[in-house]
């Protein structure tokens, strides 16, 4: 099973960050999960990958305004 996991990750918050460590553990330890098979969507996918043993994707791609970064995200 993959699982995606999407909120306010790879901001350097380490409430989200304790918040995101919790639910890898209980999907690890409650669900049997393994970490291969979990992907965040993050603002640092480098450090969130590196940090947590997970792929990582970004949560949106970010352009010089709010139009060009919508639409290149969901296009």
């Amino acid at each position: 099973m993959k699982i995606g996991i999407v909120g306010n990750y790879g901001n350097d918050n380490n409430g989200d960050e304790s918040i995101l460590l919790s639910i890898i553990m209980q999907l690890e330890q409650a669900f049997n999960i393994s970490r291969e098979d979990i992907t965040v969507f993050s603002n640092n996918t480098q450090q969130t990958s590196e940090q947590y043993g997970v792929q990582s994707y970004p949560l949106y791609y970010k352009r010089k305004n709010l139009y060009k970064t919508f639409y290149t995200t969901y296009h």
